[in-house]
């Protein structure tokens, strides 16, 4: 059985990334992930490969935006 998307590296990765820039953030930082994990967990159930790639792209800037302000 090949591994669904949520099981495949990249998205554990993105999703480790995202728990943890949530666990670091207050306010709206931690508002901001939260959606966008959400966002990026309800495409995941899709499983349409195309929309999982987009939404991880997407994921990864608002991670890359609350790194940014958590620095």
């Amino acid at each position: 059985l090949p591994p669904t998307p949520r099981d495949e590296e990249p998205t554990k990765l993105l999703i480790l990334r995202g728990e943890r820039s949530y666990e670091e953030g207050t306010g709206e930082i931690r508002e901001r992930v939260n959606r966008a994990l959400m966002t990026f967990d309800r495409v995941l159930e899709r499983q349409d490969r195309l929309e999982i790639e987009r939404a991880r792209k997407e994921l990864a800037k608002v991670l890359d935006q609350a790194e940014f302000e958590l620095e």
